[in-house]
């Protein structure tokens, strides 16, 4: 699990490095506008990191235990339904993940095959700014199959207090 949550941390990383990149494109944009220069498919590339980072932030997020929860049910029920309904949730939400993380990865590999282009001045094969998609996809699958085990194997659902108190 200590590597998963590495990987998953690396993923936080790098979503940060793409929101950082959605900012130096829309200032480079600002400044093209200001000194007369135009930045090539600017609205394109923001909107790539901004996939990017989306879907790689979710594993790490949720491994602390940062999703925003709707308890609104869960918080009224006894220890053991309260259980039960967890794991109901755990259990929905990997397979869930796990048919988007296999479909988000087909897609991705049909726009390799297929030679798939960008159709702005950069003609960039459109595997290469889908691929932050998929493995974030494939990453939250795994984080979330890996805490239906751990809740079936006895652990507590982690929630964002359980979390800070680990660090």
């Amino acid at each position: 699990m200590r590597q998963l949550d590495r990987l998953y941390t690396v993923a936080g990383y790098a979503a940060a490095f793409f929101l950082t990149m959605i900012a130096i494109v829309i200032l480079a944009q600002i400044g093209g506008r200001l000194f007369g220069f135009v930045v090539t498919d600017g609205d394109e590339i923001a909107a790539w990191c901004m996939a990017s980072s989306s879907f790689l932030a979710l594993a790490h997020t949720f491994r602390r235990g940062d999703h925003i929860r709707v308890s609104l049910i869960i918080d009224r029920l006894r220890p053991g339904g309260r259980r039960g309904a967890e794991l109901w949730c755990l259990a929905v939400g990997s397979v869930v993940t796990a048919v988007f993380a296999v479909y988000t990865v087909d897609f991705v590999w049909g726009s390799f095959l297929y030679d798939e282009r960008s159709v702005g001045r950069l003609a960039l094969p459109l595997w290469v700014p889908q691929s932050g998609m998929a493995a974030g996809a494939v990453l939250i699958a795994l984080a979330m199959a890996g805490e239906l085990v751990r809740v079936l194997r006895g652990g507590a659902v982690q929630t964002t207090l359980d979390a800070a108190r680990t660090e």
